[in-house]
């Protein structure tokens, strides 16, 4: 059973009940932000008088994140609010983000809901056929246009800030069709590795995966890191196809494809975010 709370001084908490948990434990994560996970049987005001108690290391914990986040898209290794100006790297080409003070939908009167349907003061509720949000890919560039009408950078949450993100997917995975496959099958072929199938996933849990079918999906943010940590992932995923594990020979095979270098290149991409 979950319960969202406002906080004047935190904000948005989410409370969560798990029967199997014995005391009240409070995790702050930058993209799932504050959990607080409740015993079944203790009352949610318990709950809040904890979090009230917790209150200054809490907030010392959202500032240290929020210092953390900003290092991170600065140097390019996490993906910054998107808004205008925004300039998003990949393998192969410079992305940038621009709002168009010529494109105003329906003179200012406009509000999009959560289906992508417009509405304004002007118009009846209509489910628009031209894309709200313009995407132009380019050999070695990509720009994604939005709006006048929009804010200069949306809420994250908004349907604004929805619609800048399916475009900024959208040219991810047209680069990841370009790269990854032919990645996958060239170290494949060199390793002497077999794989079943190859799927491109867009989530925001792993960078890849292997399954026992031999099926192996790679993430399309993958190319935001650099070609040796692309390479890494793709290796990693293909010793699971060896071991289904990460124990000692799992890494030992890793370790030799990758030069001695396993360690390093791990520790690399552990400093680059998902999201």
């Amino acid at each position: 059973m979950d319960k969202v709370v406002h906080h004047p001084e935190i904000g948005k908490i989410h409370l969560k009940k798990v029967p199997s948990s014995s005391s009240i434990k409070i995790t702050v994560h930058p993209r799932r932000g504050v959990v607080v996970s409740i015993p079944w049987l203790v009352r949610y005001p318990v709950a809040m008088r904890f979090i009230e108690q917790k209150k200054e290391w809490i907030l010392r914990m959202i500032e240290r994140q929020s210092r953390k986040i900003e290092k991170d898209q600065i140097q390019g290794k996490s993906i910054p609010p998107l808004g205008d100006g925004v300039v998003i790297k990949t393998l192969k080409r410079i992305i940038t983000i621009e709002q168009s003070p010529e494109l105003v939908l329906f003179q200012n009167t406009i509000s999009v809901d959560n289906q992508y349907k417009v509405t304004s003061s002007k118009h009846n509720t209509v489910q628009t056929n031209a894309p709200i949000v313009s995407v132009s890919v380019k050999k070695d560039s990509a720009t994604i246009i939005f709006p006048a009408d929009f804010p200069t950078t949306p809420q994250k949450d908004s349907v604004e800030s929805g619609m800048l993100n399916n475009a900024l997917v959208k040219i991810l995975k047209h680069e990841a069709k370009e790269v990854l496959p032919q990645k996958l099958e060239q170290l494949a072929a060199k390793h002497n590795f077999e794989y079943n199938k190859l799927a491109l996933k867009n989530n925001l849990t792993n960078w890849g995966s292997c399954s026992e079918k031999k099926n192996i999906n790679l993430n399309i943010h993958l190319v935001r890191l650099p070609e040796e940590l692309i390479d890494y992932v793709i290796l990693h995923e293909l010793c699971h196809l060896k071991y289904q594990n990460h124990g000692a020979n799992y890494y030992k095979l890793l370790d030799s494809l990758c030069e001695g270098r396993e360690k390093e290149l791990r520790k690399e991409l552990k400093s680059y975010k998902l999201y």
